[in-house]
């Protein structure tokens, strides 16, 4: 009896994976990991050069294929591949590739990892940055953070991301969605059928042991790639646990504010372990 053949995956990535520099190469990694765990044959390709800190999927047994956008290249290239399921790393890769997929492959199943809702984010950027520019002096950031299904929606319904990352969800079978708001959001209000959006959240390990000495955390917050952790400190910084690789990160007094009385900041610095009070410049 003849066995049946691997299911080939091709994984179209915004950029080469690096799980240690991002949260969003990190999700992608998990899934990568989830496909390999089914003994399905993947490819990935990035029309982007390989950053430093790239991850070694060769290693893993991922064949790995630099392609260009704008080229028909890739059409030769899609159509000798034959694969049976294609993931789309962000939206805008699907925009790119996607029509050419549908065209070479039409019975591959198009997936969309959205890593975070891109419109979303930017969004509330928008909204952060005029808070700051208009009120520098406020810092009641509360009603910033949790604003009503309704008003996020009135805010990204207009903008031109937001229509192109809606059309891009519509044109793939499924969409992995990380957050269960993010479902909410565009069910209750963009109206996209539910039936296209799966929730595909972190896949960690639960850690095991007392992490570098730390024996409690109130809170966790991720800033524009930059790790901040907010802890019940003691008055005297010397008996801080030493952390040993992490750095210091100095932020502005109108960021450093969200994060309540005291900070511990991690950034590329020479420091082992840094304080940073609300008023640091």
């Amino acid at each position: 009896m003849t066995a049946s053949p691997a299911t080939k995956v091709l994984v179209i990535g915004y950029v080469w994976p690096e799980p240690r520099s991002s949260a969003a190469s990190g999700h992608v990694m998990q899934i990568l990991e989830t496909f390999l765990q089914q003994g399905w044959g993947i490819t990935f390709s990035s029309p982007a050069g390989p950053g430093e800190q790239k991850a070694d999927l060769a290693a893993l047994g991922i064949r790995e294929v630099p392609i260009e956008l704008n080229n028909s290249s890739f059409d030769s290239f899609i159509s000798e591949l034959a694969p049976d399921i294609v993931l789309f790393d962000q939206f805008m890769m699907e925009e790119q590739f996607g029509w050419r997929v549908e065209k070479q492959c039409p019975n591959a199943l198009r997936v969309l990892e959205t890593s975070d809702l891109q419109s979303l984010r930017h969004a509330r950027h928008q909204r952060l940055k005029e808070r700051l520019k208009d009120d520098p002096d406020n810092q009641d950031f509360s009603a910033l953070f949790a604003p009503a299904l309704r008003e996020e929606f009135e805010l990204m319904a207009d903008t031109d991301l937001a229509k192109r990352e809606i059309a891009a969800l519509y044109r793939c079978d499924l969409n992995l969605m990380i957050s269960e708001v993010e479902i909410q959001l565009l069910v209750e209000q963009f109206q996209v059928p539910g039936d296209l959006l799966h929730w595909c959240p972190l896949m960690l390990e639960p850690p095991t042991g007392n992490l570098y000495g730390v024996r409690s955390i109130s809170s966790f917050r991720f800033i524009s790639g930059a790790i901040a952790m907010t802890m019940a400190l003691p008055k005297n910084p010397s008996v801080l646990p030493s952390f040993s690789g992490l750095s210091v990160l100095a932020l502005p007094t109108s960021v450093t504010s969200l994060f309540g009385s005291q900070c511990i900041c991690f950034a590329n610095c020479s420091a082992a372990t840094c304080v940073t009070a609300p008023g640091t410049e």
